[in-house]
């Protein structure tokens, strides 16, 4: 057998499960499904912590949520990859009218070094009996003749090609899944479309160690996020409408450009140094459809995203994959991987997070209207909403 770029194989192998990624999502599937017994080939393109990884990425935290979720796993929480516990959310909002919001004990969310978690839960896979593999990529998914999904062709860290047969595929590869970009699966959600840029800082001035600050300002509506990540860390979260962005602007230019609306911030900010590149992500929301099909289930952010928020991203990974492999499981034990069977985790993962993805359109397309939004904040019940969102709850 010869790819379609014509190297030839140099290895079959088979299994159960193929599952496509090694973040939260596609480690927390792998190691459920072989706790129960279950041949599970796991492949991740990138090797942890090799020079060039970021470390903090976007500066994202656990919920209450997903820090229950890993205590299911196994994963001790708080481990070595927890850096920061915050418990008061500040906002400020396009009034310029400050609001406080004290979580409480239980409650508090832990923030995270990424690469440290990932490489946790990949290894937590490992000891589960997951054949990890860490350096692969995945260049083809392979269907037979019925359209159903058997196996993957997969290039090893040395460039060689290995075809793994399997009962099922699960993708969890993120945004930029194999599944999604070989047969087109992902659509742009209507409305408006934003970019993120997250900088790193030290010495950030009038920075409190347990509070994450969330400033609305401008119009359309603009969202900075001020995060304290660990003792010497600060993630500086600036999302705002993409059409903002000028032809060719460089991210850190409309980063500035953009904090400049508010003379207050940027004093601030600017009194601060950068300590890494920054992280940038454009039009996040996105619709993806089918999340099963004949032997293949997409989970993660493989199964679409609206924005980040609320940031909810480990949460809804793990959630996920708990219902993915619950589904998946069960097919495998009957013997029955059609769409039919597998489409009940769609069902499920789109009821889990139904009300999540509400807040969050809600919030998107609230840009043209900031003051409204502040109006309809202003009422407990819409506080109380907002802020379960936040916490995953």
């Amino acid at each position: 057998m010869q790819q379609e770029t014509g190297q030839p194989i140099a290895q079959r192998v088979a299994c159960d499960v193929v599952v496509i990624g090694g973040g939260p999502a596609g480690s927390a599937a792998a190691l459920r499904l072989a706790s129960k017994g279950w041949h599970v080939i796991q492949l991740e393109r990138r090797r942890f912590h090799a020079p060039g990884c970021a470390r903090w990425r976007s500066g994202e935290g656990l919920p209450p949520a997903a820090q229950h979720a890993l205590a299911q796993l196994g994963i001790e929480v708080p481990g070595r990859w927890a850096t920061n516990t915050i418990r008061r959310l500040m906002l400020r909002w396009p009034s310029g009218r400050v609001t406080h919001n004290r979580f409480g004990a239980s409650r508090a969310i832990t923030m995270i070094e990424r690469e440290s978690l990932d490489a946790a839960l990949f290894e937590a896979a490992r000891a589960a009996g997951v054949d990890g593999r860490v350096g692969w990529s995945v260049r083809q998914l392979l269907q037979n003749h019925a359209g159903a999904f058997h196996g993957v062709l997969a290039t090893d860290p040395a460039g060689a090609t290995t075809h793994i047969t399997t009962r099922l595929v699960i993708d969890a590869g993120g945004r930029n899944a194999r599944s999604i970009t070989q047969l087109g699966l992902c659509r742009p959600l209507p409305g408006p479309q934003f970019l993120v840029v997250t900088l790193l800082l030290e010495c950030l001035p009038d920075v409190e160690p347990d509070c994450w600050e969330m400033h609305l300002f401008g119009s359309p509506l603009h969202v900075l996020q001020i995060t304290p990540l660990a003792p010497d860390v600060i993630g500086c979260g600036l999302g705002a409408p993409l059409r903002c962005r000028l032809p060719g602007q460089r991210p850190e230019s409309f980063f500035w450009d953009r904090v400049s609306q508010d003379e207050r911030l940027s004093r601030r900010l600017r009194q601060a140094r950068q300590i890494e590149r920054p992280w940038t992500r454009a039009r996040l929301a996105y619709r993806v459809q089918p999340l099963a099909l004949p032997g293949l289930m997409l989970i993660g952010d493989a199964s679409g995203y609206v924005s980040p928020l609320l940031g909810d991203g480990v949460w809804s990974a793990l959630r996920s994959a708990e219902i993915a492999a619950d589904v998946a499981g069960r097919a495998l034990r009957m013997g029955d991987v059609s769409a039919s069977r597998l489409m009940e985790y769609s069902r499920r993962w789109t009821a889990a997070r139904r009300a999540r993805t509400l807040i969050n359109r809600l919030l998107l397309h609230s840009v043209e209207y900031p003051r409204l939004l502040e109006a309809g904040a202003s009422r407990p019940a819409a506080r109380r909403l907002f802020l379960r969102g936040l916490l995953a709850e």
